[in-house]
């Protein structure tokens, strides 16, 4: 933005300075005409080195505002490539957001899903224990009525012999 207002000024000044040389140029026609033959044909000799001078800044400043436009041309594509690259961006962000909303969605789905089946487990597993320790206290008292029971025989077959 900077270079297209320098050029801008650059040729700002560019048509005022063959402005200037034209408002020259017209007072020396006009002294011209009121001069000599000798100074006539020096004024004539500048006059057309002068206008050479205009045609080739006229040209500089052509080519200049043609390399200008082909850049501000050249900007313009780059703008709208960028543009649609950042919309392209955007949807695809869009669409990853979506599907990671999804997949989050599942992922909790399936916790909950394994949590209530972690559940079941551990509760069956009370259970388990819950018959285990019956079980074994039901053993011990089995183990200790067989003790008692082996302690009675042996008193017995004391006795007998």
């Amino acid at each position: 933005m900077a270079r297209s207002r320098t050029e801008s000024h650059e040729r700002d000044l560019a048509i005022a300075r063959l402005r200037e040389e034209a408002s020259r140029s017209q007072q020396e026609i006009k002294q011209l005409l009121n001069s000599s033959s000798a100074d006539k044909e020096k004024m004539r000799a500048e006059y057309l080195a002068a206008i050479e001078r205009q045609k080739q800044e006229v040209s500089a400043l052509h080519s200049r505002l043609a390399a200008t436009d082909k850049e501000g041309q050249n900007l313009d594509a780059k703008s709208r490539q960028l543009a649609e690259e950042n919309q392209r961006l955007r949807d695809s962000l869009a669409a990853s957001e979506r599907q990671l909303a999804n997949q989050t969605g599942e992922m909790a789905q399936q916790i909950k899903t394994y949590r209530i089946k972690l559940n079941d487990m551990l509760d069956q597993l009370e259970g388990k224990e819950s018959m285990i320790s019956n079980t074994e206290s039901l053993l011990k008292s089995k183990e200790e009525a067989l003790h008692a029971q082996q302690q009675d025989l042996q008193k017995h077959r004391e006795q007998v012999s």
